[in-house]
């Protein structure tokens, strides 16, 4: 079994941004993380307006697992 998340990120700044590394957290009912893992994209950088897709896959997911959230590993570097 896998789990697999896709998203983008975008820049919305009107300068090039860097795109930070990103971590996938899991967590169960009551908030609490019980699995989590970093990832990244392919770009190193975004210029304004600029998008990125990105795609992480976990393989066997914590079954306690019933909620997510994506972080941004350095908040002062967010597109």
């Amino acid at each position: 079994m896998y789990l697999v998340i896709e998203g983008e990120v975008v820049n919305e700044a009107k300068e090039t941004r860097p795109v930070p590394a990103m971590v996938l957290v899991l967590l169960d009912g009551q908030q609490n993380v019980v699995q989590e893992w970093s990832f990244s994209t392919d770009v190193a950088e975004l210029a304004a307006g600029e998008r990125v897709a990105f795609s992480t896959r976990l393989a066997n997911p914590s079954a306690q697992a019933t909620d997510l959230r994506i972080e941004f590993t350095n908040s002062a570097e967010t597109p």
